[in-house]
C-alpha cells in the first residue's frame, strides 16, 4: 500500500516537472522569436496587416494594455496574438503554436479577450457610427441614389455570416447553422466607402427568441409574396442567361 503511495506521488512530482519544463520551453521560444523581424510580405501574410498598423493599434491601446507582471507579453506580441485569431479565424490553440509565437491556450485566451475588451471600449464608438440624425441619413441615401447599383431610399446595408467555433458543452444544438457546423451568428450595418456601423453577436437566448418572433410573424399573405418574388426573379435571371439581374428587378 506504501509502495503504491510512493509510486502515485512520484507520478504526479514527474507530471508537475514536465508541466514547468514545457512552460520554460515556451518562454525561451516567445522570448527568441520577434515577429515584428518578419519580412514585409511574410508579415502581411501571416496576420493580414501590415507593421504600421498594428504600431497605431498597439501605441492607441498601450496606456490600457499594459503587462499584469515583468516578465509578461510585450504589449506587442498581445495585439498581434488577436489579431491573427481575428484574420485567420484561427481556434486559439493553433494561434497560439503558430511559428510566430509559442503561447499555451489560457495565454492565446487571456490576449484575445484583453484586447477585444479594449477595442470595444477605446475604438468602437469612435469607428463604428450609425447616421442618427436626418441631415447625415440624407447623406448616405444620396450615396445610395448614385450608386453604380442605385438603391433609392436605403441608409445601410446589412450581411451576416457564421463564425465557426468548437463544439459547445450546453445547448449544442442550438449552434448547429445549415451546413451542420457549429457557429455563431454575426450580422453587420455598413454603407458604401466600407463603413462599418455596427456588428450584432447572437447569442443563444436572443437567437431563440428571434425565431420564434420570426415564425409568430408569418403569415398566407407573406408566403404568396415571396413565392411571386421568387417565380419573378428566376424568370429574370432565366431571360438573361445567369448574368447579374439585380438592376432589372422592380
Amino acid at each position: 500500500m506504501a509502495e503504491g503511495y510512493l509510486v502515485w506521488n512520484l507520478l504526479i512530482l514527474e507530471e508537475r516537472i514536465r508541466i514547468m519544463e514545457r512552460k520554460i520551453e515556451r518562454r525561451l521560444l516567445h522570448d527568441a522569436q520577434n515577429p515584428l523581424e518578419l519580412l514585409y510580405n511574410e508579415f502581411h501574410a501571416a496576420f493580414r496587416v501590415n507593421k504600421e498598423l498594428l504600431m497605431n493599434l498597439t501605441n492607441i491601446l498601450r496606456p490600457h494594455l499594459q503587462p499584469e507582471r515583468r516578465s509578461g507579453l510585450a504589449l506587442e506580441i498581445q495585439v498581434l496574438v488577436a489579431i491573427q485569431f481575428f484574420a485567420n479565424e484561427n481556434y486559439q490553440r493553433p494561434a497560439g503554436n503558430q511559428c510566430e509565437f509559442a503561447l499555451s491556450q489560457p495565454s492565446t485566451s487571456r490576449c484575445i479577450r484583453k484586447v477585444t475588451r479594449l477595442i470595444n471600449i477605446y475604438l468602437l464608438q469612435q469607428w463604428i457610427k450609425f447616421p442618427i440624425t436626418q441631415l447625415k441619413r440624407t447623406i448616405v441615401q444620396d450615396k445610395f441614389v448614385r450608386a453604380l447599383q442605385p438603391f433609392p431610399g436605403a441608409i445601410g446595408a446589412i450581411n451576416c455570416t457564421y463564425i465557426n467555433n468548437l463544439v459547445p458543452r450546453i445547448h449544442e444544438e442550438a449552434y448547429v447553422n445549415h451546413h451542420g457546423n457549429h457557429s455563431l451568428n454575426v450580422q453587420t450595418w455598413g454603407m458604401l466607402k466600407n463603413t462599418v456601423y455596427n456588428d450584432v453577436p447572437t447569442t443563444q437566448e436572443n437567437m431563440r427568441e428571434r425565431i420564434l418572433n420570426a415564425c409568430g410573424s408569418i403569415n398566407s399573405e407573406m408566403i404568396e409574396r415571396v413565392r411571386v418574388s421568387f417565380v419573378h426573379r428566376i424568370r429574370i435571371c432565366i431571360e438573361v442567361g445567369g448574368h447579374h439581374f439585380e438592376h432589372l428587378l422592380k
